[in-house]
């Protein structure tokens, strides 16, 4: 994972910065398949709409990736997360 610092000083340079990153280390490992959670996501910092609109502008600027799959935050991770793992 890549550390994002103080939750308070998060914004979107830095989630943008963060992304830029992770791709770059994929890119050196030759990983051309992924899946990721936006950063700052689980903490609803900000809406899935602005997350994906950074995320295009990132991805216009690599050809690295083949498949990318983007999970987002569950709206009760507790809950939801005992329902994909089949538990009561």
């Amino acid at each position: 994972g890549f550390g994002l610092g103080r939750v308070e000083a998060f914004g979107a340079g830095r989630v943008a910065d963060t992304v830029r990153g992770t791709f770059s280390v994929l890119a050196r490992a030759a990983v051309h398949s992924t899946g990721l959670m936006l950063p700052g996501r689980s903490e609803n910092l900000y809406s899935l709409e602005e997350g994906m609109g950074l995320l295009r502008g990132i991805l216009r600027q690599t050809d690295d990736l083949d498949e990318l799959v983007i999970a987002d935050r569950f709206a009760s991770p507790e809950k939801d997360l005992q329902e994909i793992l089949g538990r009561p």
